[in-house]
Formats: structure tokens, C-alpha cells, sequence
């Protein structure tokens, strides 16, 4: 599971996760779509993210649309 790797290793390392990393139910649009909006609503739009896949990348980016209109050119 790619979280429990991430989350593993950022403990090797000794960096503290922080609450901004989502999971989401499945691997699609409309799951990075669901991850967005429910991260813009507790935290506003943010400066960057990584998806787990260009699936959710593209769910992510329409949900962005949606809601500002546009991506932010300071969104990386």
C-alpha cells in the first residue's frame, strides 16, 4: 500500500506526517475529484500536490476548475 510505504518511510527518516495527505476509495477521476474538494473545503486550495496517478491528477485538476475557474499558475 503506497501510504503505509510513505508513511514508513518518512518514520526511517524521522519527519513527522502531517495532516495534508489524502487517501482516497479508488483510483480514478472521480476519486481525485472527491480528495480535492474535500481538501479545498478544510483547507483551502493548495499550493501543491502530488496524485498517485494521472487518473487522480486529472480529478484533482477539474475539481480545482470548478471551483476557482481556472488552476492558479502557483499551483505546482
Amino acid at each position: 500500500d503506497r501510504l503505509t510505504g510513505y508513511l514508513n518511510a518518512l518514520a526511517k527518516k524521522g519527519i513527522t506526517h502531517r495532516d495534508w495527505v489524502r487517501e482516497g476509495p479508488v483510483n480514478t477521476p472521480e476519486g481525485g475529484y472527491v480528495i480535492m474538494e474535500k481538501l479545498i473545503e478544510e483547507q483551502g486550495c493548495p499550493q501543491a500536490f502530488i496524485a498517485s496517478s494521472l487518473p487522480v491528477l486529472e480529478g484533482a485538476v477539474r475539481a480545482i476548475r470548478d471551483r476557482l475557474g481556472a488552476v492558479p499558475p502557483e499551483i505546482n
